[in-house]
């Protein structure tokens, strides 16, 4: 994994916290599994464009990487 994609994965879990989201929180307004959200902020998993866009509106950020 490219350090830049490791950011990306912690700058997730970020504003999810900063958000006062939980995962199960987060993974139900997006309709993306706990277990995979956990994943990607672990930088286990690449989300896909479709997931990335559902964060990026519930996380009320422009775009996540």
């Amino acid at each position: 994994m490219t350090p830049t994609g490791s950011r990306a994965f912690l700058r997730l879990r970020d504003i999810r916290k900063r958000r006062g989201l939980t995962q199960d929180a987060l993974a139900a307004a997006t309709n993306i599994s706990k277990s995979r959200l956990s994943l990607a902020e672990r930088g286990r998993v690449t989300l896909r464009d479709d997931e990335r866009a559902a964060l990026a509106r519930v996380l009320g950020v422009k775009r996540l990487r």
